[in-house]
């Protein structure tokens, strides 16, 4: 269960940095520093002050955290990193919503690169956004929101009136109403809203009428939506990418306040197939196709933009990475293909080898 998120950003002028890592590094008696580091989260966010950035490091931290009104930037060391976000976890021990905002934190308010996970509130699982009325403003973009539970309402957001945009919310649930979402009044837009559980509108209630999303049974109108299946890489094992021929793949709004990448640092706006249009969801796809015979050579095919360079790395693991090219220049604006001629497979053993691309 977990949410990869990213909430708007701003930071001050004179802005300090606190630092949090797990025992027996960490502790709270600790100054903050990265030399020595607070021991839990909430330690962090009540030392800071606005414009302040908390800096956690990866490790598994107990608690249920509240920004009680700051606009600080909370984040994991690397939030573009998928492996550092992976391992950098918030657990809410099903005590309460992971993460509380009191409503009256704004666009400067930032909660990047966590895994966020078991949380079980009245309302709001995975986020609360505020206490009735308050409706917390901030944006929330480029986020998997999965696998929280409210016992009435919103089992992944509750109260989140700000523009709510290329987010993936799926397998959360509520106990009345909102399984996805409930009671947010603000843009919903570019989303992907499937497979969340309620009783009473699974996906998302009371909220706005989304656009350019894809919501599992949607009948309710909005330009752009489709109720199509996703089509995600794999759904039960948490795997949220989109498989080639998505509906989601090129139907997004490219909306000018869309973030310039995804949450794992590829391209906002990439060539799918059909244009340069935007993915419904957190996550872009791009074309990686590896056509290899045994004793031939891998062909790699990825979405690209005029003008850029790329470097090209491969792994038997996917954690140790190995560049086996630089500076791949761009084709165009469509797509680049690069051929591996280095180890071509010589037997089955070595059938398996991953890339990936990165821009230089």
């Amino acid at each position: 269960m977990s949410v990869f998120l990213l909430v708007s950003l701003s930071s001050g002028l004179l802005a300090t940095e606190w630092h949090v890592a797990p025992p027996p590094v960490g502790d709270d008696s600790n100054p903050g520093t990265k030399a020595l580091p607070f021991a839990t989260v909430q330690r962090g966010i009540e030392a800071a002050s606005d414009g302040d950035t908390v800096i956690v490091a990866e490790g598994t931290y107990v608690e249920n955290i509240g920004f009680n009104g700051k606009n600080i930037t909370l984040t994991s060391t690397d939030p573009l990193d998928r492996r550092v976000v992976k391992y950098t976890i918030i657990d809410g021990n099903k005590a309460g919503s992971v993460v509380r905002f009191s409503g009256t934190e704004t666009e400067g308010c930032v909660l990047s690169g966590f895994t966020i996970r078991n949380g079980d509130a009245l309302d709001g699982g995975g986020i609360l956004g505020g206490t009735y009325p308050d409706y917390t403003h901030a944006t929330i973009q480029n986020n998997t929101i999965a696998g929280n539970s409210a016992r009435y309402y919103g089992g992944g957001l509750f109260l989140c009136d700000g523009t709510i945009q290329s987010n993936t919310i799926t397998g959360n649930s509520a106990g009345l109403n909102g399984g996805g979402l409930y009671d947010c009044k603000g843009v919903i837009r570019n989303c992907i809203i499937w497979a969340n559980r309620a009783p009473s509108g699974p996906q998302l209630d009371e909220s706005s009428i989304p656009t350019y999303s894809c919501i599992q049974d949607w009948s309710g109108g909005g330009e752009g939506n489709t109720a199509s299946e996703p089509r995600f890489v794999d759904l039960n094992a948490g795997d949220y990418r989109l498989q080639e021929g998505s509906p989601c793949i090129d139907a997004g709004y490219n909306d000018p306040s869309l973030p310039a990448t995804d949450m794992t640092g590829m391209h906002r706006i990439m060539f799918g197939g059909k244009s340069l249009t935007v993915d419904m969801g957190a996550w872009e796809y791009y074309v990686n196709a590896l056509p290899r015979e045994l004793g031939g050579n891998a062909v790699l095919t990825w979405s690209s933009l005029a003008g850029k360079t790329y470097s090209v790395l491969t792994s038997s693991d996917m954690f140790t990475w190995q560049i086996v090219a630089e500076n791949v220049p761009s084709l165009g604006d469509t797509t680049t293909t690069w051929t591996d001629t280095t180890a071509p497979f010589l037997s089955p053993a070595v059938r398996i080898r991953y890339y990936r691309t990165v821009e230089r």
